[in-house]
């Protein structure tokens, strides 16, 4: 395929498309959603990978490269937010990360050295041997270490984000960004041309994933440097802004000069989010736990103990800021002090007492759950169960996410029978329907968990699925459904979808194959829909998918 070099810019392609595999494969396309099926394709047979993307880059030169299939979902925020997460096509998706791995070179020296300690979010470097794109010692924990150093020095601090980040930014802005840190034009311009495909002029960068990260930092670039060059001490991750002064005036004074770059460029700060207080009080809520040492102990109670802690001061340890970070999307944090936390005595009390309120703060929340890792089998199985029962779904709302990704990891470690009571909380919340399950997200997150669980051949479950399946429009869904009904051995169900050829998009019809192989099923050829879709969501890719799981 030597007609795909070019003389600019993409001499480096393929290069770039084998680190895009191979970071996708360590670590998945999205943070948001679960790990797409195609994954073991990208694993198994990346040269194949590799091939598909260069085609959809020669697609691109003859101006033909057709849509890219995208799955979009409402995640939710706090007690009444949601986000829009994205989760593109895999080929598209490998496309546009190679296509930011080759900016990233252009990117990374544009923006305040790491040594300036101002800016800590998603520094880019040369793919590793575990293909990370992003320098592990640079993140919100380092930030938030220098938050804290800064306001222990300085009289008052600003803490602001930025409101709706990632939806205000266009195609047009990410390559005019993109060409002023020295991409070169032709590499901004094609990926912008990418995300116009992803329908980024309407809803913005994708969110989810590593390319859109490195894009934002481009566009956040040029306020970085405003920022620095007005004297204006600072440090940032992401949307995060933290501006330190000696007075509040000059708090003031630094707000404003941000406030107005951001307006005119389109972005604006969140007002219920922005509050100038003294660097002290920043301090003291940066420092909460710092000083708490808990023991190992499994004995006793909550009780406060001789040298040891009590319940206020647990629930303190996990407000910690330092030990939350907001940006790791549902992916389990394990750290010492949730260890900590989980082995103390009045750590599952602390649990129920905590989701028993009729409103939770999703930071202690979130932490409580990825501190089921380290909890016993027994004590995970009863807070997973707890958290599961219907009557406590509108408070558990907020973290459900994060709630099921932890049940799915606990699930692997769990008895048989354990595992069994696990599926029956899933499915009697299916079966009642509710608050928690009341998103096509959290929905598709439910169906992956109870993949990895016992089958339940119930008749009534199995109507249960069917009812599911046709009473919804969304992809996300339909195919969480197949791929449970291949991984309970449902083949008369299997069968029935084969025949009816009643899917929409690739993403059924690869979740189709991969069940029906999975099943000992003959797989029957894609749509006619399918075939029109340039490689590899057609036949090849389907087959390749059926062929491997058999």
């Amino acid at each position: 395929m030597t007609a795909l070099r070019h003389p600019l810019w993409d001499s480096g392609l393929a290069a770039a498309v084998d680190a895009a595999i191979r970071n996708v494969v360590e670590f998945g396309d999205t943070d948001l959603f679960a790990d797409p099926i195609e994954a073991r394709w990208l694993q198994a047979a990346p040269e194949q990978a590799r091939q598909a993307v260069l085609s959809l880059h020669e697609n691109f030169r003859l101006r033909r490269p057709g849509r890219p299939e995208v799955l979009r979902a409402l995640f939710p925020v706090g007690h009444s937010g949601y986000r829009l997460g994205t989760q593109i096509d895999p080929v598209w998706n490998l496309y546009l990360l190679s296509l930011v791995i080759l900016a990233g070179p252009a990117i990374e020296p544009s923006r305040p050295a790491r040594s300036r300690e101002m800016v800590y979010s998603f520094r880019f470097m040369a793919p590793d041997e575990r293909a990370r794109i992003f320098d592990p010692e640079c993140g919100w924990r380092a930030f938030t270490q220098r938050s804290l150093q800064l306001a222990g020095t300085h009289a008052q601090a600003v803490v602001c984000d930025i409101s709706d980040f990632y939806h205000r930014i266009g195609p047009a802005a990410a390559q005019a960004a993109l060409e002023r840190t020295g991409v070169h034009p032709a590499l901004a311009q094609r990926i912008a041309r990418v995300l116009r495909a992803l329908d980024a002029d309407t809803v913005g960068l994708p969110i989810g994933g590593p390319a859109s990260r490195l894009i934002a930092e481009a566009v956040l670039g040029q306020m970085d440097e405003l920022l620095d060059k007005a004297g204006v001490i600072f440090c940032r991750f992401v949307d995060d802004i933290r501006l330190f002064t000696t007075t509040r005036d000059a708090a003031l004074n630094h707000l404003a000069l941000l406030s107005r770059e951001l307006l005119l460029r389109g972005l604006s700060l969140q007002k219920s989010k922005t509050r100038i207080l003294p660097g002290r009080e920043l301090a003291a809520e940066l420092a909460i736990g710092q000083a708490l040492q808990l023991g190992p102990s499994k004995g006793g109670d909550a009780r406060p103990e001789a040298g040891g802690t009590n319940a206020a001061d647990l629930r303190r340890l996990l407000l910690a800021p330092a030990q939350f970070d907001p940006y790791s999307g549902l992916r389990a944090q394990r750290n010492a002090r949730l260890e900590a936390f989980a082995q103390h005595p009045g750590a599952l009390p602390l649990l129920r007492r905590e989701f028993s309120k009729s409103r939770i703060n999703p930071a202690v929340a979130r932490n409580m759950l990825s501190a089921l890792a380290f909890m016993a089998e027994n004590e995970a199985e009863q807070a997973l169960l707890f958290l599961l029962d219907a009557r406590r779904q509108s408070v558990v709302l907020p973290v459900v996410g994060k709630l099921l990704t932890v049940a799915g990891e606990q699930a692997a470690r769990m008895g048989e029978a354990a595992q069994v009571r696990l599926r029956e909380a899933l499915v009697a919340l299916f079966k009642r329907g509710g608050a928690l399950l009341h998103l096509p997200s959290s929905q598709a997150q439910a169906l992956r968990v109870l993949q990895a669980l016992p089958p339940d051949t119930a008749p009534d479950t199995q109507a249960l699925w069917q009812r599911v399946f046709s009473q919804t429009n969304e992809p996300l869904v339909r195919r969480e459904v197949l791929l449970l009904w291949g991984a309970w051995g449902a083949v008369d169900a299997l069968r029935a979808i084969a025949r009816g050829r009643r899917l929409r998009t690739g993403w059924e019809q690869r979740a189709l194959a991969w069940a029906m192989a999975g099943a000992g099923l003959q797989v029957p050829e894609p749509s006619t829909a399918s075939r029109s879709q340039p490689s590899p969501c057609g036949s090849p890719w389907v087959r390749w998918l059926a062929v491997r799981r058999a």
